[in-house]
């Protein structure tokens, strides 16, 4: 997924991450191929955290990051993918969504203004390892 962030260009200016060994793991193996290391924060309660959680926790992220990676576990990441994905969402990716996220999978949402108010935002994206051949 790190190479399919690199080559699309989607470049995060922070990463939050859960603490937890497996997504630290991941966020090694995202970040080996990435061209600009991002900041990082490695988050303590995204583990097992509820879409409500990890929403209040990007709502506190600094006005001066413009993209953000957060890199948590599901059910909570799925979920907060799928609250966010308001009008104008994409089909593909909402139908996506919907059949399965399973892990390593990467749900791309846009809005309009600062990390306190992104809900609603617009699913443009969800990839998921098995799309990538």
């Amino acid at each position: 997924m790190g190479r399919e962030l690199a080559a699309r260009r989607w470049l995060p200016d922070l990463a939050l991450v859960s603490a937890a060994l497996r997504t630290r793991e991941t966020w090694r193996l995202v970040a080996a191929e990435l061209p600009v290391q991002p900041g990082i924060a490695f988050v303590k309660a995204l583990y097992d955290a509820s879409a409500a959680d990890i929403l209040s926790h990007i709502g506190q992220t600094d006005a001066s990051s413009g993209s953000l990676l957060v890199i948590g576990h599901n059910p909570g990441l799925e979920h907060l993918a799928r609250q966010l994905a308001g009008p104008g969402s994409d089909a593909k990716a909402l139908a996506r969504l919907e059949e399965k996220f399973p892990t390593g999978a990467l749900a791309r949402v846009v809005f309009e203004g600062d990390w306190s108010g992104v809900s609603p935002a617009r699913l443009t994206h969800c990839l998921r390892p098995k799309d990538l051949g």
